[in-house]
């Protein structure tokens, strides 16, 4: 998320394989560049979150298909963004068990809240074995997505 002075937000849930929150962690940043750069400034937080919590097996999901992309490429990426996605790479070889994955942009409307609460709270902040209250619904509607039908 972006506000319109430039600020950026972050979000990352670190969940187990059951679904259940371990950890939650926004920040935010005053930048021009694109989105791709704060993309990957999340995913480079997503895997550091669950390192200094010692999970050893990741699964990174991202609503950004280029940064994921990225993240897989064997090839070195000489982008703007490349050395973060150099460090996030590195680090996913630190993980007994990583994979990454593209997820659509409302398949993660959780982690898209915790970034623009991540604007409003202007400075980094974690919560452990938990997530903010207002989110606690979000992050269990994108777990079990509702379906729509039409008549």
């Amino acid at each position: 998320a972006r506000n319109k002075d430039g600020k950026s937000g972050m979000g990352v849930i670190l969940k187990d394989n059951k679904g259940i929150i371990l950890a939650s962690y926004v920040n935010s940043i005053h930048t021009s560049t694109d989105s791709d750069h704060v993309e990957s400034l999340g995913a480079l937080m997503a895997v550091d979150l669950p390192k200094r919590l010692n999970v050893n097996k990741l699964h990174l999901e991202g609503d950004a298909l280029s940064v994921i992309n990225a993240i897989k490429s064997t090839v070195e990426d000489f982008s703007v963004s490349g050395p973060i996605i150099e460090d996030i790479k590195a680090q996913l070889k630190g993980f007994k068990n990583s994979i990454c994955t593209h997820i659509p942009r409302m398949g993660n409307s959780a982690v898209h809240a915790l970034s623009k609460l991540a604007i409003s709270m202007g400075k980094p902040f974690t919560w452990s074995h938990d997530t903010h209250q207002a989110l606690r619904q979000i992050v269990e509607d994108d777990m079990c997505p509702k379906t729509s039908t039409r008549s």
